[in-house]
C-alpha cells in the first residue's frame, strides 16, 4: 500500500513541475527503502528439516573406520587360509608316511604319492584314477574285473589251482557300496594279474617289504615296446591303497 502511495506522490510531483528533480530523488530513495523494508530477504533455511551434519558423533576425527562386515570376511579368510595350510601340511606328512613305509631301496625312485579315500574300495580307486577312469569310477573297476574273469574264465581257472578259488574273487569283486567290509577288498596278490591284462598295463604294486613288491604283466596282448608300454603302481600301506608314480630307471619288482 505505501508502495503505490509514493508511486503515486512521484508521478504527481514529476506533472507539476518537471524540474523538480531533488524532490524526485528524495521520494524515491524514500520508495527504494519502502519496498526493501515490506519484502522481507529470502531465507535458506527450511523449517523442519535440519541441515546434513558430516560430523559424525563417536567416530574419532582422522580414523578410517573399517566395516565390520568387511572385518569379520577377512578374518574368516585368513582362518580359512590357515585350515588350507593345515590340510596341505598333513597330506604332505601322511604322503611321507606312505613312502618312508615302502622299502628303502624304492624310496629314491618315488616321485610322489597320491591318496585316495579309504573306504574298503581305495585299491579299486587308486586303480581307477591311474588308468584315467577317476578317482570317484572305482566301481566301474569292479565291474570291468568282472567281466575280464568271465569271459576267460579257463585262463584263470588254470593260474588257480585251488578249487572254487576263482569264484571266490568273482564274490569279493561283487559289491557296489560305500564303505566296503574287509570280505570284498581287494586281493592284490591274485587281482593283479587281472588288473594289468584288462587294461593292457604293466601294473607293480608294492608292500612294505621287498618280497611285498611284484610286477604283474598281461596274459593276452603281444609284447609292446617300450615306448608304448604303460605302467602304473599302487601301495599298500597300513592296509591302505594310495597312487605311486615312479621316477625313470626304477628297480623292477619281480613277478608273483
Amino acid at each position: 500500500m505505501i508502495f503505490q502511495v509514493m508511486k503515486v506522490l512521484t508521478s504527481i510531483v514529476v506533472t507539476i513541475h518537471p524540474n523538480l528533480l531533488h524532490m524526485r530523488l528524495v521520494i524515491q530513495c524514500l520508495l527504494n527503502n519502502t519496498t526493501h523494508k515490506s519484502r522481507p530477504a529470502y531465507n535458506t533455511t527450511h523449517k523442519g528439516r535440519p541441515a546434513y551434519n558430516t560430523t559424525h558423533k563417536g567416530r574419532p576425527a582422522g580414523r578410517v573406520e573399517q566395516n565390520p562386515r568387511c572385518m569379520r570376511s577377512s578374518l574368516e579368510g585368513s582362518r580359512r587360509k590357515s585350515k588350507v595350510e593345515q590340510n596341505t601340511e598333513m597330506r604332505d606328512d601322511l604322503c611321507r608316511h606312505f613312502i618312508d613305509s615302502l622299502p628303502e631301496l624304492l624310496r629314491d625312485y618315488i616321485t610322489h604319492v597320491v591318496n585316495v579315500t579309504g573306504d574298503g574300495n581305495c585299491e579299486f580307486r587308486a586303480i581307477a584314477a591311474q588308468i584315467g577312469y577317476g578317482e570317484e569310477n572305482w566301481l566301474q573297476v569292479r565291474i570291468d574285473l568282472i567281466q575280464e574273469i568271465q569271459q576267460n574264465r579257463d585262463l584263470y581257472d588254470g593260474l588257480h589251482m585251488v578249487a572254487g578259488y576263482i569264484d571266490y574273487l568273482l564274490r569279493s569283486l561283487n559289491y557296489s557300496n560305500s564303505p566296503a567290509p574287509q570280505d570284498f577288498w581287494m586281493d592284490a596278490m591274485n587281482l593283479g594279474v587281472v588288473i594289468a591284462s584288462r587294461y593292457n598295463v604293466v601294473l607293480h604294486t608294492f608292500g612294505p617289504h621287498v618280497q611285498h613288491c611284484l610286477t604283474h604283466f598281461p596274459l593276452r596282448s603281444p609284447p609292446v615296446p617300450n615306448h608304448e608300454r604303460r605302467e602304473i603302481a599302487v601301495a599298500c600301506v597300513d592296509n591302505h591303497f594310495v597312487q605311486v608314480f615312479l621316477r625313470r630307471h626304477y628297480p623292477v619288482p619281480p613277478m608273483p
